[in-house]
């Protein structure tokens, strides 16, 4: 049983120094003990101030150039670091001064190998955080009888990351869900939840980067699908998306034809706009899912680093 474990925090960043900075200054005033905790940062290749931000801070700071993907960050950063619990947490969120604590506590019970925290909305500084904040991104569901990570607050057991491995760096997106099946599977560990783990999340400023976002989301739906042979399942959705697509693009040209532009309306108009950007980066990523991995047959991103994929527990769940 671990009372009070050795904790390492492990940050992946590229071109995000003024979040950074938000995110170190509630990290470095947590109420966990300080002896026991050390913060490593690991720079992506940026190309702004990130690093020099970083270097202000008693943390330990790590380049990953050479594969440009979070999961390769994240993986430098485990591999340097020295805690018995691996934490988690990106660069765009700002945990509360307990979170650490809260985050750590369920890994008394040994039968736990991660925890999942809670990923809360930071006030809106635009409407796009705004409307973000009303779909709920960060919602974690089951999946098969599996729970899913998020790497925007979780913590991991070392000894369940040694015997899993670590996360997936050729995948460019759903490593954190991936590594959380392994977890599950393989070792046959828990995930536990810690709603009292608390960060906030600034959410995407702009429509832009909202889109890519969940064309991120839809591409690793099928990459996962065809990684665990589930694959099969996604064409009536994005027919519903689809059909879903059609209705914001009405609901957005009759309101925009109904409604003075004056500010009072602009929410009003966003927000059937905001849906249509969310469905079409969900279809376009779904789409270009189906096309690089030839329709379920094939994973394009395939790591020589040998990773044990088990299947997935049978259950009705989607």
């Amino acid at each position: 049983m671990l009372v009070r474990p050795s904790v390492s925090i492990v940050l992946p960043v590229r071109n995000r120094g003024a979040l950074l900075r938000r995110c170190l200054d509630a990290l470095v005033v947590q109420d966990y003990p300080l002896e026991l905790t050390e913060i490593i940062v690991v720079d992506n290749d940026s190309s702004d101030d990130t690093p020099e931000v970083a270097s202000r801070y008693d943390v330990m700071l790590l380049f990953e150039r050479e594969i440009r993907s979070s999961y390769a960050a994240r993986n430098r950063g485990i591999v340097h670091s020295s805690g018995e619990i691996i934490a988690f947490i990106d660069s765009d969120c700002i945990p509360a001064r307990d979170w650490l604590t809260n985050l750590v506590a369920p890994f008394v019970d040994e039968r736990i190998g991660a925890v999942a925290g809670t990923i809360d909305d930071a006030p809106p500084e635009t409407i796009c955080q705004e409307l973000t904040a009303r779909v709920q991104p960060f919602a974690r569901s089951l999946r098969r009888g599996l729970k899913t990570l998020l790497t925007a607050n979780a913590a991991v057991r070392r000894s369940a990351l040694d015997a899993a491995g670590l996360f997936d760096e050729c995948l460019p997106t759903g490593g954190d869900v991936d590594l959380a099946w392994r977890i599950q599977s393989n070792l046959h560990l828990e995930i536990a939840e810690s709603a009292a783990a608390k960060v906030l999340h600034v959410h995407r400023a702009c429509f832009a980067d909202v889109f890519e976002q969940f064309h991120g989301y839809g591409t690793s739906e099928i990459l996962l699908a065809t990684i665990y042979g589930e694959g099969g399942g996604h064409v009536r959705q994005m027919l519903r998306q689809l059909r879903a697509i059609g209705t914001y693009v009405l609901s957005f040209g009759w309101r925009l034809v109904t409604s003075p532009l004056r500010r009072e309306h602009r929410r009003r108009l966003a927000w059937p706009l905001f849906l249509l950007t969310v469905e079409t980066g969900s279809v376009t990523g779904k789409l270009a899912g189906l096309l690089a991995t030839r329709w379920y047959r094939r994973n394009p991103y395939a790591n020589p680093r040998p990773i044990v994929r088990a299947a997935l527990l049978p259950s009705d769940a989607s």
